[in-house]
């Protein structure tokens, strides 16, 4: 049997790690680990998705009877995380995104030889960091609170070097995104290069009238989370539907791992360009 991809991704608090993964997760087929957690969810936050929510005792079963794959504390909150050997096995998808602190990172290099584990280290300035933080709830108290927790082990870790890949974020989430992919593929694929993953993928960001939309579009196998399919006609329908939504023949931005870049385009080009084979398409804001 073979063994799973998985991709460890480490940053620091606001540095955009986990909307990185989240938008990496359709290109590559992949899933993210929604670790075990004895913190309290956070208004944005859905339970299984970033993180399974436990209480402190169901935590403290978990430890108790499974194999843990990995496990931190954080600080003085005390808040512990942990995801189990048996999590990771479960999961159908042969690439998996983990995001993980250094802490977690060290704990679990004993398992090097179950997974085919690899680093993305996703780092920011501190101004960027701190300004996202207060953008999400006007506060940044607890950020400050966490970043100096952070210190400690973050450290080390950005003195080893331990990373097989870094994404600088700082600018735009296009251009984060755009190098977040390519080191995935890169790790994936190290022998035929940054320009190969494994099936035709397109991340399409439309910049609308009144929010920013994503439409990511992929060819292959329906995978078993529920996106939508749609054959070539339905497929056009739904472009067609899109691009008068956001006004005739506007530029939208299409990352093309065969160019390697991201590459604008419209409607009427992008579909007379594309494959007419059959799509899946998921639609989010």
């Amino acid at each position: 049997m073979s063994k799973k991809n998985l991709i460890l991704v480490i940053g620091r608090s606001g540095s955009g790690k986990d909307t990185l993964v989240r938008r990496a997760m359709i290109p590559f087929n992949a899933i993210s680990v929604p670790s075990y957690t004895d913190r309290p969810i956070r208004p944005t936050e859905v339970n299984g998705r970033e993180h399974t929510f436990l209480t402190k005792e169901q935590f403290d079963e978990v430890m108790r009877t499974e194999k843990v794959f990995a496990y931190t504390k954080i600080g003085e909150t005390g808040y512990r995380y942990c995801t189990t050997v048996e999590m990771l096995s479960r999961f159908p998808e042969e690439n998996i995104f983990y995001i993980i602190d250094p802490k977690g990172f060290y704990f679990c290099q004993k398992f090097v030889n179950e997974f085919n584990m690899k680093c993305i280290y996703v780092t920011a300035d501190d101004e960027v960091r701190k300004a996202r933080a207060n953008s999400r709830n006007g506060d940044t108290t607890a950020w400050e609170k966490r970043n100096k927790d952070e210190d400690e082990q973050f450290t080390l870790f950005e003195l080893e070097k331990r990373w097989d890949g870094m994404v600088i974020n700082n600018g735009s989430l296009d251009e984060a995104l755009e190098e977040f992919i390519r080191c995935t593929s890169r790790i994936l694929n190290p022998n035929v290069g940054a320009k190969k993953i494994t099936r035709p993928t397109f991340l399409i960001s439309f910049n609308g009238l009144l929010e920013e939309k994503y439409i990511e579009i992929y060819g292959g196998a329906k995978n078993a989370r529920g996106i939508h399919y749609f054959d070539a006609e339905s497929f056009f329908s739904v472009m067609e539907r899109l691009d008068k939504a956001f006004l005739n023949e506007q530029e939208f931005c299409v990352w093309d791992p065969d160019e390697d870049s991201f590459v604008n385009t419209t409607f009427s080009k992008f579909k007379t360009a594309t494959d007419t084979s059959k799509y899946y398409v998921k639609e989010y804001v």
